[in-house]
């Protein structure tokens, strides 16, 4: 389902809301992935909670389908840190402790 998504969305941008809705699914759907596939995809978004503990939200092939995820991320996780890498590179961070926004967090 997330390389579909990913393959259908290549160079379009995305409205906050259709974002929103987009990172939703993928969260649903990162439910369903284990470690093994999250981490043959490229792009990870991980909550990473005060206590320490780390969660793989989602993960896709696209840029566009993961900054979505990491969008809806920042939104639904508030106490948490959000991070979108790419491999080891981390693309966007939003800690929990900061008033950042989201736009903030993904410049």
């Amino acid at each position: 389902m997330a390389g579909e998504i990913s393959d259908r969305s290549a160079g379009i941008r995305l409205s906050p809301t259709t974002s929103l809705f987009v990172g939703m699914a993928l969260e649903g759907y990162a439910e369903s992935l284990d470690q093994r596939e999250a981490g043959e995809l490229p792009f990870i978004v991980t909550a990473i909670d005060p206590d320490g503990g780390s969660e793989v939200i989602a993960a896709a092939k696209n840029l566009h389908v993961a900054t979505a995820a990491f969008t809806a991320s920042v939104v639904a996780r508030p106490k948490s840190r959000i991070v979108l890498r790419h491999g080891a590179r981390v693309i966007s961070e939003n800690r929990a402790q900061e008033a950042t926004s989201v736009t903030k967090a993904m410049e």
